[in-house]
């Protein structure tokens, strides 16, 4: 019999993460707010944590549903994905910074949600990436 959270972790976990590393979006996740936290002053790291948590999220769910276009560079993502939770990101940051500052650190962190990133061969988790370069580019622009 299975419980609420071996439910929740079939749900929301990769398939190809079951075996390997059960909660490895989890695990990235919190680590990417870890850093960005560690790392930068609290106007960047929010909207890093925004960018992480709206692109990523939205982009994924809608590009998985109503995606009709492939990224030309990884045909797991849809085109509309990133376009809308770029929109979304932005849409929230905006409340609190420019808006050329909230738009690039959005549409920023939805390209990097569409690449697949490997050092030494070993792929590194978007979860990681996203809220550095969008903190990272608010901290430019700001």
């Amino acid at each position: 019999r299975r419980t609420f959270w071996d439910k929740l972790i079939l749900l929301l976990e990769r398939r190809e993460n079951l075996n390997n590393i059960p909660l490895k979006g989890l695990i990235s996740f919190l680590g990417g707010l870890t850093i960005t936290i560690g790392f930068f002053d609290y106007m960047p790291a929010v909207a890093g944590i925004i960018v992480l948590s709206v692109t990523d999220s939205m982009g994924t769910l809608y590009g998985k549903y109503m995606g009709r276009v492939k990224v030309a560079w990884n045909s797991d993502k849809h085109l509309e994905g990133p376009i809308v939770g770029g929109f979304l990101s932005t849409m929230l940051c905006y409340s609190f910074l420019p808006l050329f500052p909230a738009l690039a650190a959005s549409y920023c962190g939805a390209f990097i949600d569409t690449l697949k990133i490997k050092i030494l061969g070993i792929e590194i988790d978007d979860n990681l990436l996203i809220p550095v370069v969008a903190a990272g580019v608010v901290e430019l622009l700001v």
